[in-house]
């Protein structure tokens, strides 16, 4: 009835503000978005795109707006992401492998000043695996579904479809990771140093899931 109805729509209003609330004080909260991740304070990254260049390495352009994602985890575009080489045309580059280069750049980023061969590292880069290996299968699913369909899916118009997709389940990842971060006690307050804490949520990939194990029609 109408009563329902308007009780429904004040608890989305409700819901959105409160989206909208917490996206502001996680957008305040700098470089502490990082530590969520990898269970460590990261020193401030700075502006400058050739500083994070630094930090990715060789296999990701770290243009701009790409420095600016990094920084922000958030907003991501995955068709900001290329190569720095010239091996291939940027513009045919298959979705799959900009999200790998979503994923090196991201574990590049979060591994800064993190040594295999420390022992007292390992605990950290152990907590980066995970997320590494979710956004790995993610993109070896995708690439073989555009492999297997290579003859509708390679055109620029699915390029740009799958794209969306893959940002949008990125976009649902860093909602996921928002709240998870605003839920802790205080809020986006890092813990004692080196104490660890809950692994946060890793990126579903629904959609593109969907996408892939649905015979490239979702």
């Amino acid at each position: 009835d109408a009563s329902h109805d308007s009780r429904d729509a004040r608890e989305r209003l409700l819901q959105k503000s409160q989206l909208v609330d917490e996206a502001a004080l996680w957008r305040k909260s700098g470089p502490q978005r990082h530590w969520i991740l990898r269970g460590r304070i990261l020193h401030d990254l700075g502006d400058s795109p050739a500083r994070i260049q630094a930090f990715v390495g060789e296999s990701v352009n770290v243009a701009a707006r790409v420095a600016a994602q990094l920084r922000s985890l958030g907003d991501f575009d995955v068709t900001q992401f290329g190569p720095r080489t010239d091996e291939a045309p940027d513009g045919c580059l298959m979705v799959a492998d900009r999200l790998e280069l979503v994923r090196s750049a991201l574990i590049g980023v979060l591994s800064v000043l993190l040594s295999p061969s420390a022992a007292a590292d390992r605990p950290y880069l152990e907590r980066l695996a995970p997320l590494s290996s979710a956004v790995s299968s993610a993109s070896a699913d995708l690439r073989t579904q555009t492999l297997c369909n290579y003859a509708s899916l390679s055109n620029a118009k699915a390029r740009s479809v799958m794209c969306e997709m893959v940002n949008h389940d990125l976009r649902l990842w860093v909602n996921d990771l928002m709240r998870f971060a605003l839920s802790s006690q205080p809020p986006l307050v890092p813990p004692p140093p080196d104490t660890m804490f809950a692994v946060p949520p890793l990126p579903a990939f629904g959609r593109t899931s969907a996408f892939c194990h649905g015979g490239g029609n979702s």
